[in-house]
């Protein structure tokens, strides 16, 4: 993550959560991706930086707090490489990133529904930049579908990994 990321393209103050007002929105904001609220105040700054649109500050402040922050660490790279990144390298590179992270969190964190679902999303963002070939010898689409269970058999309501 050493180089800069592109600003997000504007700033909208109703985005600007304080913690309370976080943990207020956060079952509104957090119902498809089933995540908790966090017990650590650097995992609440991070969301409270992902809320606000800055992915970059957001991810690093995720890997700074550990296995608790990874999650917001890969949701922050994820969107950010899905819809800000403009170099198509660059994206690919920060999937893969996002989905060794997330593989890397199921050793510590099995229970862990979105430690599944953002190595899945990222494999899959990945799958769709490379050719359909390097994909299926690679494995990704067995990955993808292995993730996607696991987290929906984790957690049923967890409505991104059912779409």
């Amino acid at each position: 993550m050493a180089k800069a990321w592109a600003k997000f393209p504007y700033s909208d103050k109703k985005y600007q959560y304080t913690a309370a007002t976080l943990k207020k929105a956060w079952d509104r904001l957090h119902k498809g991706d089933a995540e908790p609220f966090p017990k650590s105040d650097t995992v609440v700054n991070a969301w409270l930086s992902f809320h606000a649109g800055e992915f970059q500050k957001a991810a690093e402040l995720g890997l700074k707090a550990g296995a608790d922050g990874t999650n917001v660490a890969n949701k922050a790279q994820a969107i950010y490489a899905n819809y800000l990144e403009e170099n198509d390298k660059r994206k690919l590179e920060l999937f893969l990133e996002v989905a060794e992270r997330a593989e890397a969190l199921q050793s510590s964190a099995a229970k862990n529904p979105n430690a599944y679902y953002w190595q899945a999303y990222a494999l899959g963002r990945y799958a769709q930049g490379i050719s359909v070939v390097k994909a299926l010898t690679q494995g990704i689409g067995g990955k993808v579908k292995t993730a996607l269970e696991t987290a929906i058999k984790l957690a049923p309501k967890h409505a991104d990994a059912h779409i």
